[in-house]
């Protein structure tokens, strides 16, 4: 993850996005998809995690 978002910034900076706008993106994308209906979003990050095979198995 920290790679892809190194080379994410990497690649934005060149349209003219820096760094702190970036982030700071993120971090209101974050918390906005987290607040508009969180239990649909965290639905939404478990199927991301499984695509990825990093879904956790309740026993």
């Amino acid at each position: 993850g920290a790679l892809t978002m190194t080379l994410l910034i990497f690649i934005f900076s060149f349209v003219g996005i820096t760094p702190e706008m970036f982030i700071c993106g993120m971090v209101i994308a974050i918390f906005t998809i987290q607040g508009i209906h969180h239990p649909t979003s965290s639905r939404l990050i478990g199927k991301i995690a499984k695509s990825f095979g990093r879904y956790t198995k309740y026993e």
